[in-house]
């Protein structure tokens, strides 16, 4: 067997084990499928060289894109492709798209794969010339992030650092448009590495002294802060600390939902309190948690009474607190996606609204009601525009479009693939990007508004700011062609339905929470918002409801996203 097979027969030849393993026990094991494969002409391959091994990779990863239906081969496939493609130059494409391929298809493997393709992308960075620099440079900074964000998140936060600082230099050399995040993300986990030596001090100092009040204090307090863990603060409480600690500790160490309404105020004044008389690095823990509970609190004392009253501006003072405290949120955020190709978003604050309509508003439908006041308790980014193809093709690398235009927002797209996007679009941005929730849309949508539109209750005024059928010539048009509402979003009334997170229940209003809903837990089909350049006016106001299958792809189905303000 020639060791440099065509795609064709290496396809033929995987299917074909596949289908013998169905009755083999003997072959049951990827590594035996291998051997059986493709040992030989390793060994041959091995034989003539390096060069000829990194050739070979490109074979192996022909037969791992042929081995979909067979993942343990799969894996394998992608792994030797790996290991022969790194020995030499010739093979570090192969190498590397061998180590995509496994994080696309093998999810449990993606840290360990991500780490591989590193590896080889920098090896391709340092040989790389000219253009092709800058392209693998700026891959590299979203690679660099990616590792970094996986060792954040295990609390490795030296490794993590260290990546951040390599992707700030590249990102800084390149002209990246993630300086500005990769910079903040630094200042975090370098804020968290200080606090974790904080701890480490104090408990040396509490361990010689077991006696020493004040350093037993000191780490409670630690504990508390950016570390942001109560249950190690209530292991030390001991009858000689502040009551205040003994009394409120406790209670931060619970989850919000359990506690009782009187104790969500306590803790949140408590919390508000001390966190005066903290140090800068751990303001944000305890005023979120302090923010957390007046949210509780206001969500089950729904009583219109001198106690709401009162928890109402208590969230008030926590939220200045928390302005006060941390780095301000920049209005408008612009995501870099590669190519020249960026997203805006639009920066849209906390706040209430009437979600739904009431019984006289004209065309209201049943599943609009009860209106509700609706409280959106933290600030979110959201897309200035409708995500357009443009985008879509440079994140997920084609255009299944119906009505082609690269400013024309994308089309035929079901819920699968639009959150799918959003996951490729977190990875590759470090940001959490998703599609808004029901209630997020709506409030985006209504801007301060109460009508049926966002700029009024009269069906004439809709083509000012929205293609429907009287204007839209039956097809979708560039995204941003008509008027904005007051938050700057365009296109928030026709043109295409926008996909939200929430599964759709026509009587979720009735029984839904009043703070920051997501929608019911399951359900058969999720909802659809905006109406679209077919959809009367009527389907185009801002409270009406649709809703779509999760794989079923509209030829008028469209989205926006969401990103979340840490």
């Amino acid at each position: 067997m020639s060791i440099m097979l065509n795609k064709s027969t290496v396809a033929l030849i995987v299917v074909g084990i596949g289908i013998f393993c169905l009755s083999s026990w003997a072959m049951a094991d990827a590594a035996g499928d291998y051997e059986a494969l493709f040992g030989q002409d390793e060994k041959t391959a091995a034989a003539k060289g390096v060069f000829t091994s990194a050739e070979f990779a490109g074979t192996l990863l022909d037969a791992a894109k042929s081995a979909g239906g067979q993942k343990d081969l799969q894996a394998l496939l992608c792994e030797k492709a790996y290991e022969l493609g790194i020995k030499a130059p010739a093979g570090y494409q192969a190498a590397a798209d061998a180590m995509k391929l496994l994080i696309e298809t093998m999810p449990d493997k993606r840290i360990a794969a991500q780490e591989k393709l590193l590896k080889v992308q920098q090896l391709r960075y340092d040989r790389s010339v000219k253009d092709e620099r800058e392209k693998l440079g700026l891959e590299l900074v979203d690679l660099l992030a990616a590792c970094g964000d996986d060792k954040a998140e295990a609390r490795q936060l030296a490794e993590a650092v260290a990546l951040y600082r390599q992707a700030l230099t590249l990102a800084t050399m390149w002209k990246s448009g993630r300086t500005t995040e990769i910079m903040d993300k630094i200042k975090q986990l370098s804020a968290a590495q200080e606090a974790e030596r904080r701890i480490a001090v104090l408990k040396a100092r509490l361990e010689r002294n077991p006696k020493d009040a004040a350093a037993r204090t000191a780490l409670i307090m630690a504990y508390l802060g950016e570390p942001d863990n109560p249950a190690e603060a209530v292991k030390l409480l001991t009858a000689d600390v502040d009551e205040g600690l003994r009394t409120y500790v406790p209670l931060a160490a619970k989850k919000v939902e359990e506690l009782e309404e009187a104790a969500c105020i306590q803790l949140a004044e408590w919390l508000l309190s001390v966190s005066e008389k903290s140090a800068p690095a751990d303001k944000g823990a305890m005023l979120g948690r302090a923010k957390a509970c007046c949210e509780r609190y206001l969500e089950v004392h729904t009583a219109e009474d001198v106690g709401r009253l009162k928890g109402k501006m208590l969230l008030e003072k926590v939220e200045k607190a928390i302005e006060k405290a941390g780095p301000k949120t920049p209005k408008n955020l612009t995501l870099d996606l590669g190519k020249g190709v960026t997203m805006k978003l639009v920066l849209i604050p906390a706040g209430k609204f009437m979600m739904g309509s009431l019984p006289t508003e004209k065309d209201r439908r049943e599943d609009e009601g009860p209106q509700r006041e609706v409280t959106i308790s933290r600030p979110f980014h959201m897309g200035v525009y409708e995500v357009t193809q443009e985008q879509y093709e440079q994140i997920k690398g084609k255009n299944t479009s119906s009505i082609k235009g690269a400013k024309n927002p994308v089309d035929t797209v079901s819920w699968d693939e639009a959150v799918d996007f959003c996951k490729e679009l977190s990875r590759k941005t470090g940001k959490r990007v998703s599609l808004p929730t029901e209630a997020q849309w709506e409030y985006a949508c209504r801007a301060g508004s109460k009508t049926r539109f966002c700029f009024g209750d009269a069906d004439s005024g809709l083509g000012g700011y929205g293609w429907y059928p009287s204007n839209s010539a039956s097809k979708t048009h560039p995204v941003g062609g008509k008027k904005p509402n007051a938050f700057g979003l365009f296109d928030m009334h026709g043109n295409v339905w926008e996909l939200c997170s929430d599964w759709y229940d026509s009587g979720y209003y009735a029984n839904a929470r009043n703070v920051d809903p997501a929608g019911p837990d399951s359900g058969a089909a999720r909802v659809l918002r905006g109406g679209c350049w077919g959809g009367s006016p009527q389907i185009c106001r801002s409270a009406y409801r649709s809703r779509s299958a999760l794989d079923f792809r509209g030829y008028d189905f469209g989205f926006r996203v969401s990103v979340e303000v840490k």
